[in-house]
């Protein structure tokens, strides 16, 4: 049995049944909200709105920035070498396999106070010395630093030839990129 389709019988969403029976019919209601017809927000990127914003959130991070930047300079640090590879040094005993219960004992003083000196204890001292790995730069400072005749860039090798290249390629094409997307946000299309 077919049914004729009535635009009338939408509205109140669906056909309408027989007298005294029950509607069976499962379909939404026939609104823009149900049938999800609503237009959508978009927002229109321009440059008078968007370089306002980028100086705003530039602004308010400034003083945040010189926040951070003050703290860190204000840290203090001692270094103590307790390896014992210096010679003079009170540790040196203990790098013998001969000494077996070895103590070594540095007493150090304080120029400046330290306040909460526990708090920076737990979160600063490391049990690492800087001194145990090699140092390889003055090898590399050594190449670099040649007068062969050959670009600072194109010394180390292919490596160095292919890392040069790439880093080119991404910083023109990033700008290049960049130029485009501030000019489309700058010119939007016309809506008709």
């Amino acid at each position: 049995m077919a049914m004729n389709y009535n635009a009338k019988d939408e509205v109140d969403g669906g056909p309408p049944c027989a007298p005294g029976g029950t509607a069976k019919n499962r379909r939404p209601d026939n609104t823009a909200f149900k049938q999800q017809r609503l237009p959508a927000w978009q927002p229109i990127l321009t440059a008078g709105t968007v370089l306002p914003t980028f100086f705003i959130i530039g602004l308010i991070f400034i003083p945040i920035g010189i926040g951070i930047f003050v703290t860190s300079n204000n840290i203090r640090e001692i270094e103590i070498d307790y390896t014992g590879i210096d010679p003079s040094s009170p540790c040196n005993k203990c790098l013998s396999p001969n000494v077996t219960p070895c103590v070594c004992t540095i007493n150090f003083t304080l120029e400046q106070s330290f306040e909460a000196l526990r708090q920076v204890a737990q979160r600063t001292i490391t049990t690492a010395s800087r001194r145990q790995f090699e140092n390889k730069v003055p090898e590399k400072q050594k190449l670099f630093q040649e007068d062969n005749g050959i670009p600072v860039h194109l010394k180390g090798g292919v490596a160095d030839a292919l890392l040069y290249r790439a880093t080119m390629i991404l910083t023109v094409g990033g700008a290049a990129y960049a130029i485009y997307q501030l000019a489309m946000a700058s010119l939007p299309k016309k809506q008709n």
